[in-house]
């Protein structure tokens, strides 16, 4: 992160596991969530600057959580990588 920024959001993302049938599902949507990722695309989509700072694995996961922050034009380079670190998961869709 060289550049300043207007807002430095301090939290997890999430892998987020969606899928119609949750108990009975072969496959699963995945997506980034978090609140504190969520808050800093909007900031972003506000044509601010906006960072991130967190821990991901160095695991596809959190690849995944890096490629859609970044995608989304949100600052990742406050974000570490952890070998041992997993993302949370959460699930959703099919939930009484």
């Amino acid at each position: 992160m060289s550049e300043r920024v207007d807002v430095v959001g301090v939290g997890e993302a999430m892998v987020l596991l969606e899928a119609d049938d949750l108990a009975g599902a072969g496959r699963f949507d995945a997506s980034v969530a978090g609140a504190e990722l969520n808050v800093r695309t909007a900031v972003a989509r506000l044509g601010l600057r906006a960072a991130f700072a967190s821990r991901v694995g160095a695991d596809p996961f959190g690849t995944r959580v890096l490629r859609d922050a970044a995608e989304r034009g949100v600052d990742t380079g406050l974000v570490s990588t952890d070998p041992g670190w997993s993302p949370p998961c959460a699930s959703g869709r099919g939930m009484p």
